[in-house]
């Protein structure tokens, strides 16, 4: 949720103040409603001059038409809505001034100090007293530059999301365990065939996100994120003595992981509804092997198991991606990307019995290449 402003508290105090203030107001919807109006000559009258969905073309808009009616003009939020309001106006004189005004070709400008004046007092003294002149011209001629906003913020909101995809494992397909045998390297050591290298993966992710009136940088955005990478099988044969003729077990073993991270994003060069991104994320990686089980092929006594037991490491981890952005309404945006991730590594705990203590299977860096798709939803005021 957005903090409550200084400027938010003042509009809401006058908000409050003017329902209390103008209890019979009258509110002009657009100006062709006020020709029909055959009311009261004197009160509290407002027009409404347009309503908008998306605040950026509310605020050129209410822009645009300040530089016509000397009334001010506010940009209030109305049912989800932008509304460009002019109000409190005190009578009908002032409200068909507003109304010629507004239809005119011409824009004022600004105030120029002309040559002083003298009046007379009583007591028979002068006094200076400056007078001004307001210069008017036509609406298509061009008006005095003003500062350019490269990095003008348009909206900032909170933002909740949910994202899902396939990741390809980078990791180890022979893993060598020493076994216990006194041969001379390499049969010393048992080789570990892993098979499949692919997992799913789904996640949440909450922060902050800004957009700018900058088409190369039109928005960033930093959050929070937690995934779940789902348990998959990674095992495949055994090679005793790390020679293939001794292919006589099939294993089975399962890693996954959870992951925690902290993330920027910033998109760049936006094109309608399209925007591409670049993001990054450190954070932590709680990488998991469990339920190792083996089996002897047939004609094959079997051994007695390493029983390889389940196992937790915790690792520093990081990701950096890219991907592009659609912002399918003002509230959401589907994106899809690619990511690289290393977790750290992931490895299992110790074997049991003599020939195995202090032995363990390790994939050495859990490292993958992943494609994801994911829904965020902006919060608060549009």
């Amino acid at each position: 949720m957005k903090r409550l402003s200084p400027k938010s508290g003042i509009f809401i105090f006058f908000s409050l103040f003017a329902i209390q203030a103008f209890p019979h107001a009258v509110t002009f919807y657009g100006l062709d409603s006020i020709q029909h109006y055959h009311g009261r000559s004197n009160g509290a009258f407002f027009i409404q001059m347009g309503n908008f969905s998306g605040k950026l073309n509310a605020y050129h808009y209410q822009k645009r038409m300040q530089q016509k009616i000397s009334h001010p003009i506010k940009l209030e939020r109305k049912g989800g809505n932008y509304v460009v309001m002019i109000g409190p106006l005190g009578s009908m004189g002032q409200v068909r001034e507003v109304v010629a005004q507004a239809k005119s070709r011409f824009v004022q400008t600004k105030k120029i100090p002309q040559e002083s004046r003298f009046r007379f007092l009583r007591g028979k003294q002068k006094q200076s007293v400056p007078l001004t002149r307001t210069i008017i011209r036509p609406e298509k001629e061009p008006l005095e530059k003003e500062p350019v906003e490269y990095f003008g913020l348009i909206n900032e909101n909170w933002y909740v999301g949910v994202f899902g995809g396939v990741q390809w494992n980078d990791i180890s397909h022979k893993i060598t365990v020493n076994n216990s045998s006194r041969a001379e390297s390499p049969y010393n050591k048992d080789t570990y065939l892993s098979g499949i290298n692919n997992q799913a993966f789904a996640g949440a992710s909450g922060g902050y996100r800004w957009e700018f009136n900058n088409r190369w940088l039109p928005a960033l955005g930093v959050g929070l994120r937690y995934q779940r990478v789902f348990a998959r099988n990674v095992g495949k044969s055994i090679l005793q003595y790390s020679m293939p003729e001794f292919a006589n077990y099939n294993y089975s073993w399962q890693i996954y992981s959870d992951v925690a991270l902290a993330t920027a994003k910033f998109n760049f060069l936006q094109y309608r509804a399209f925007a591409p991104y670049l993001s990054g994320s450190v954070g932590a990686g709680f990488n998991k092997s469990r339920n190792y089980k083996e089996v002897a092929l047939e004609g094959v006594t079997p051994r007695i198991s390493p029983f390889f037991t389940d196992n937790l490491t915790t690792q520093f981890a990081y990701n950096v991606g890219a991907g592009v952005d659609l912002q399918i309404s003002s509230r959401f945006i589907v994106s899809l990307g690619y990511e690289y991730q290393d977790l750290g590594s992931v490895s299992s705990g110790s074997g049991a019995g003599n020939n195995w203590v202090g032995q363990a299977l390790n994939l050495g860096s859990y490292r993958s290449n992943a494609a994801l798709l994911s829904v965020n939803y902006l919060l608060g005021d549009r």
